[in-house]
């Protein structure tokens, strides 16, 4: 959010910021709200743009990981991969689920959950991975639609 300043003079100025490593940076003096809030918006744009490409990147080596050791660890037809993966991406989240009514009951407490779960969303998110390249989804291409489509309905 912009920042409202009062100078001696009376003049009203706003002061477009970023937030990195825990320092505020400094992207500009506006006079007014709005200039100041889409300058923020602009910097956060295309910041966004340039770590997703990063993001896009190191993803993909996951699932090029997943891949090569699941067919190493787990060898099954082709026609096969598709079945398996998905049932097992069902039995993982249900495992997840489970982990989360042991904690509402109270028969586990929260620091329990976390480890147990964070085991149990690693084991999702392969078989994640191996659906979306069985599938070859174009994650950053979805991804993008479905953020735009989210802007537009919910933003």
């Amino acid at each position: 959010m912009p920042r409202r300043r009062v100078l001696a003079s009376g003049r009203v100025r706003y002061y477009a910021q970023a937030h990195y490593n825990h320092k505020n940076v400094h992207l500009g003096a506006f006079d007014s709200y709005q200039d100041a809030l889409k300058e923020e918006h602009r910097h956060a744009e295309t910041r966004y743009r340039k770590h997703n490409v990063h993001m896009t990147q190191m993803l993909q080596e996951y699932i090029d990981s997943c891949r090569r050791d699941s067919n190493r660890w787990f060898p099954i037809a082709d026609q096969d991969r598709l079945i398996v993966n998905v049932l097992g991406l069902i039995g993982e989240s249900g495992e997840v689920v489970d982990e989360l009514k042991k904690l509402i009951r109270g028969s586990q407490s929260y620091t329990e959950f976390a480890k147990r779960v964070e085991v149990e969303l690693i084991d999702v998110f392969i078989y994640w991975c191996n659906l979306i390249d069985f599938l070859k989804v174009d994650v950053a291409k979805v991804y993008e639609a479905k953020r735009e489509y989210n802007e537009q309905r919910f933003g």
